[in-house]
């Protein structure tokens, strides 16, 4: 439209004017055209690097959102698996074969005791055993987190200290106050050390 104009303008008034003078308004208007046409493509380089940057952002924040529901997806995920191993551990460490007996008697208990409670049934206790073993482990996790901690080694450094400093005073409790055989507190608090050992070493090691 601005071209037209000149050219127009051009027509009109360069009729009278000399040769000299039409050859001067051409110049005027090649170098508008080629001043407009600069300022053209400027605006279509800066339009194109805001576009590069708005993609190179959005692609930045989808990468963010996927790597945290990735990593959110891999602490549920290695929660549960400690939770398990933990759950494993407890049922192998009272069993029979290792220190079931011993626990019975130190704790006091009878087959008939233990014959009563399966009839009542162990579901329901299992069930809260379990919600209180991934109570612990998500506690686990946030710590490791909170500590910086990335690799299993360290998770098992960090298990063991939760145990030291909070479960083997409280647990020592029960000697203290309920009359219990030290050597209960043994066998409890050596299964609690290798259950948050266990479970350090799942968390740190898959963080």
């Amino acid at each position: 439209m601005i071209k037209r104009f000149f050219l127009n303008l051009n027509d009109i008034r360069c009729s009278g004017y000399s040769r000299i003078g039409r050859q001067g308004w051409r110049i005027f208007i090649n170098l508008w055209e080629f001043q407009a046409g600069r300022l053209n493509n400027y605006i279509k380089r800066n339009i194109m690097v805001l576009l590069d940057r708005l993609n190179g952002n959005l692609a930045d924040e989808v990468y963010r959102e996927v790597n945290m529901m990735a990593a959110a997806g891999m602490m549920v995920l290695s929660i549960v698996l400690s939770a398990i191993a933990a759950m494993a551990i407890g049922g192998l460490w009272f069993s029979p074969a290792l220190f079931g007996r011993a626990w019975m008697q130190l704790s006091g208990k009878t087959k008939h005791d233990m014959e009563k409670a399966k009839k009542e049934g162990m579901g329901a206790k299992y069930l809260g055993a379990f919600i209180g073993t991934l109570v612990m482990a998500f506690v686990l996790s946030r710590m490791l987190v909170y500590a910086g901690t990335a690799t299993a080694a360290q998770g098992v450094v960090l298990g063991f200290l939760a145990w030291l400093g909070f479960v083997a005073p409280v647990q020592f409790g029960i000697v203290l106050w309920e009359g219990k055989p030290v050597q209960l507190f043994f066998l409890n608090t050596a299964h609690e050390l290798v259950s948050l050992v266990i479970m350090g070493a799942i968390l740190g090691g898959m963080a």
